[in-house]
C-alpha cells in the first residue's frame, strides 16, 4: 500500500536504489506512553539511548531494514517508496540484499528489476503476511536508467551527513 495515496497493489515491479539500517525505539505497548522514543543508524547509539533514559525498562529496540525502491510501470518511473523490513520480514529483507549483489554483478544496485508482492505465513500463534521479492530482469532502457539514477543521486544526496551535522559531531562536548 502507497501509505501516501492509499492505493493498493497485488504487485509492484521496483528498482531497489538505496539500503539503509536503522534501529528505532519505541515506548512497549503496556507502558505509559507510547510511540517512537527515537531512531538511530547504529546499535551502539540505540543501546546508549535506552541506557541513558529514564524510563528504559519501558523501551524496545526494533532492527529495521530500510529498502528505498523507485515503483515501476509501463510509462516508466512511477514514485519513489521506503520499505520498512522488521520482526518476521528481516530474513527478506536480507535475503534481497545478497540477491541484489548476485545478480548485478558489481553493478549499482538499480540496474535490475524485482517484483514486490506478499506471501502469507502462519504458525500457531497466528497469521501474517511477509514481502515476497522476485527478480524480473534488469533496466534495459537508458532513459528509464537515468531517471532512476537521478533519484537515487537525489536519495543519496539526502541521507549523506550535512556539513552542520559534521561539525555538530566534531564539536568537543560543552562542560
Amino acid at each position: 500500500m502507497n501509505s501516501i495515496t492509499k492505493e493498493t497493489f497485488k504487485e509492484l515491479y521496483v528498482a531497489n536504489i538505496f539500503f539503509k539500517k536503522q534501529y528505532s525505539l519505541f515506548y512497549k505497548r503496556a507502558a505509559a506512553k507510547k510511540g517512537l522514543v527515537d531512531s538511530f543508524d547504529s546499535l551502539g547509539e540505540a543501546n546508549a539511548c535506552i541506557g541513558n533514559h529514564p524510563e528504559k525498562n519501558d523501551i524496545e529496540l526494533i532492527e529495521n531494514g530500510i529498502h528505498y525502491v523507485v515503483a515501476l510501470g509501463e510509462g516508466g518511473v512511477q514514485f519513489p517508496a521506503r520499505i520498512y523490513f522488521k520482526a518476521t520480514s528481516l530474513p527478506v529483507s536480507r535475503d534481497w540484499n545478497s540477491q541484489l549483489e548476485a545478480v548485478n554483478k558489481g553493478n549499482a544496485r538499480f540496474v535490475s528489476v524485482w517484483k514486490l508482492g506478499n506471501k502469507k505465513r502462519e504458525n500457531d500463534k497466528g497469521k501474517w503476511w511477509v514481502p515476497s521479492i522476485e527478480y524480473a530482469g534488469m533496466v534495459g532502457d537508458e532513459a528509464l536508467y537515468k531517471d532512476i539514477r537521478g533519484i537515487y543521486e537525489g536519495v543519496r544526496e539526502s541521507l549523506a551527513p550535512q556539513a552542520s551535522d559534521a561539525a555538530k559531531l566534531a564539536a568537543p562536548a560543552a562542560a
